[in-house]
């Protein structure tokens, strides 16, 4: 290691100085002293085009769509995602989430978000490719 982030206290523990960031990957912990201040960033990405599938990295991500067209969302089968995804509409283009082969997405409303502006958040259920989408969706007719 080197540079903003290093070992220190013989190796047991890592000093982040400012400025550095340390990436913990899925299954890791992050352990504090009383006392220390822990900031943990929001993730985040931009989307700027018309179609994507969802990844299991994008677990705890908002993702802002900024296409003036129509955008798919698809949630493909066995993606197990370990935490809610977030989508937010910035662009024109409204969002429609498509499911992958064998998924099934639960919503009282449409698969799509309702207009420019608007959020939703899909979340994993403990059942396989069943997920929950909620958030300001477009109405059924």
């Amino acid at each position: 290691m080197s540079g903003k982030v290093h070992s220190a206290a013989g190796g047991d523990s890592f000093v982040v100085e400012s400025g550095g960031q340390m990436l913990i990957e899925s299954g890791g912990r992050l352990v504090a002293e009383a006392g220390s201040l822990v900031e943990i960033m929001p993730r985040w990405k931009t989307f700027p085009l018309t179609t994507h599938a969802i990844s299991p990295l994008e677990a705890g991500v908002l993702v802002k769509t900024t296409n003036s067209n129509p955008v798919s969302i698809t949630v493909p089968p066995g993606i197990a995602l370990a935490a809610p995804v977030t989508v937010h509409q910035l662009g024109a283009g409204q969002v429609t989430f498509v499911e992958g082969s064998g998924v099934n997405i639960r919503t009282p409303e449409t698969l799509k978000i309702a207009k420019q502006g608007a959020a939703v958040t899909l979340s994993a259920t403990d059942i396989a490719d069943e997920y929950v989408l909620a958030g300001y969706l477009e109405r059924t007719a």
